[in-house]
């Protein structure tokens, strides 16, 4: 006769998940569903991801799938100003608001910032940061907090990622979005005697590969942060006008590279970041995007 044959199924994924509080403020509570996975090989569920729902007088309002979510705190940051309470009017419209911050899970990368105000109906302003922190203070007259955050166009750009420069960059509250705000950006000319000390930390800094690699090769880290963070400093605080005079002034007479390298940064590097219209515009510059000549990869 026939043998029966038993086929053994693998057994079954187990998923379960957890909510948790984050908020709550009057009508309004905001809440984390995280979903955990375990395979049988698992000594520990793995997250996947975590749903923020939002509640108004127990009604849901407003749901976003992210991987994580929590409550924005700047204090693990050094020298990070004091956090805004939650519930604290932040955008400056008499609206109590909420900030939470979303992390894509993603090495160096990414966080996005989440302004609630607790209005009907819920307004929500985004603000992409990829890995670098943000800020509120208070840098003007007006009611608004301002958004100090970091550029994170130059991420690997002539750099490793943790030598790689981040210019500084300052938000305002206008309109009912965040948006530049090059005259709070905008800082003091360094004099010759500051510019020829940081020539001479760069010219001098252990970091510089002296042969220039061709665009596009595994490892374009070849310029000093000693350079390349001031440098593009300069032109983030409105001193355009002094990138070549500072390159000629810091870059190794050992070096080949130094006039592709100013082509690359003001023709291609920063045009490609979202804030180069008020950069360029802070600088007395054209807005215009890169001009065709610019290496295809995008991260060197």
């Amino acid at each position: 006769g026939c043998t029966a044959q038993t086929v053994q199924k693998e057994p079954a994924e187990d998923i379960s998940y957890q909510s948790t509080e984050l908020f709550a403020q009057g009508a309004y509570r905001f809440v984390s569903e995280q979903r955990f996975s375990k395979s049988p090989e698992d000594a520990e569920p793995f997250g996947l991801e975590e749903t923020l729902v939002v509640f108004k007088d127990g009604r849901e309002i407003d749901r976003r799938k992210e991987w994580r979510w929590e409550v924005y705190q700047a204090e693990g940051f050094s020298k990070a100003p004091p956090s805004p309470k939650p519930g604290a009017d932040i955008t400056g419209d008499g609206t109590p608001d909420i900030v939470l911050m979303e992390y894509s899970g993603g090495a160096h990368c990414c966080s996005t910032y989440y302004i609630f105000e607790l209005a009907e109906p819920l307004r929500v302003t985004k603000i992409y940061t990829g890995d670098a922190p943000l800020f509120f203070e208070q840098l003007d007259d007006s009611p608004s907090l301002e958004v100090k955050l970091f550029d994170d166009n130059f991420s690997y750009w002539r750099a490793a990622y943790a030598n790689s420069a981040a210019p500084e960059v300052v938000l305002r509250y206008r309109d009912g979005a965040y948006q530049p705000a090059p005259d709070l950006m905008r800082g003091p000319a360094p004099s010759q005697r500051e510019l020829e000390e940081w020539a001479r930390q760069a010219r001098s800094a252990g970091d510089w590969i002296m042969t220039t690699k061709p665009r596009g090769s595994d490892s374009n880290y070849d310029v000093s942060s000693d350079l390349l963070i001031p440098l593009i400093d300069l032109i983030y605080r409105g001193h355009a006008d002094l990138v070549r005079r500072f390159t000629d002034m810091a870059w190794p007479a050992a070096k080949p590279g130094k006039a592709a390298f100013i082509e690359e940064l003001m023709e291609c590097r920063i045009r490609r970041s979202k804030y180069w219209p008020a950069v360029a515009a802070m600088n007395g510059l054209p807005a215009d995007p890169s001009i065709g000549k610019c290496p295809a990869d995008d991260e060197g």
